[in-house]
């Protein structure tokens, strides 16, 4: 058989097994921690949306089935759809100088680090906590990884501990543990359920993970964000002005009432 005759008769072949390496090269890609991340414009570059969302909309979200911290009556309502696993949400939370070094945002570097990048997250954790707001944590599927830690948040708030969890999630270590090990695998519940063992009881973590008790409230959430125009995690609706991305938060403060 000749050369030509040779790979005449198996370029199908040929052709599936490269396809088949190419895309789950583009898997792994997508999955594994970056050493980049997507293009999006600097912190405080982005401007809200010419389409706020009526408040009737925006008040469904403070729910008792929902994570809602602050007070439930307040006149501002901050709705936040975010993903553990999504560098610009946690370039948003503030929490993690490492993912910005190593992505090379310094425009996302925080003040607390030294930068001069004002995050959302500390803000509305004070807010929350001096009851000058509602504010609610929705789960939207921004980088893939984050679901079980999305339910990780919600097993937290149970016990009173949601910022606690959330913070050392949105941490160095936090995101790397989400998205280089535990990557949505219910078999490692007791992995995450010892990260967040410092903060959260480690039993109560770890059976409440397993049991996937949370699931539905984090399916409930993806189909719900839609109301809001969700288009991509971070996203934020401020007494129904709405910012994209991971902008900073003396963009956001005058619509505070």
């Amino acid at each position: 058989m000749t050369h030509q005759n040779f790979f005449e008769k198996y370029n199908t072949f040929f052709a599936i097994i490269i396809g088949a390496l190419l895309v789950a090269g583009a898997i792994w890609l997508t999955k594994s921690t970056p050493k980049t991340v997507p293009q999006q414009p600097g912190a405080g570059q982005q401007k809200p949306s010419d389409t706020p969302i009526a408040a009737n909309v925006y008040k469904k979200f403070i729910a008792d089935d929902r994570i809602v911290l602050g007070d439930k009556n307040s006149k501002n309502i901050i709705v936040e759809i975010s993903d553990p696993s999504c560098p610009f949400c946690h370039f948003a939370s503030g929490l993690n100088p490492d993912l910005v070094k190593q992505t090379g945002r310094n425009d996302f570097m925080p003040v607390a680090f030294g930068g001069k990048y004002v995050a959302a997250g500390p803000e509305f954790e004070k807010l929350a906590t001096d009851n000058s707001i509602a504010y609610v944590y929705s789960y939207g599927n921004g980088h893939g990884n984050g679901r079980l830690a999305a339910e990780a948040l919600y097993c937290a708030h149970e016990h009173g501990r949601f910022w606690k969890a959330h913070n050392k999630l949105m941490s160095g270590d936090g995101y790397k543990m989400i998205n280089d090990t535990v990557q949505n695998d219910r078999t490692k519940s007791d992995i995450l359920a010892k990260f967040l063992g410092t903060e959260v009881d480690e039993p109560f973590m770890s059976q409440c993970l397993s049991s996937a008790k949370y699931e539905s409230r984090i399916d409930r959430d993806i189909a719900e964000n839609s109301q809001l125009q969700f288009a991509g995690t971070p996203h934020f609706v401020i007494n129904g002005t709405i910012f994209r991305g991971a902008q900073e938060f003396t963009a956001m403060k005058g619509l505070i009432k």
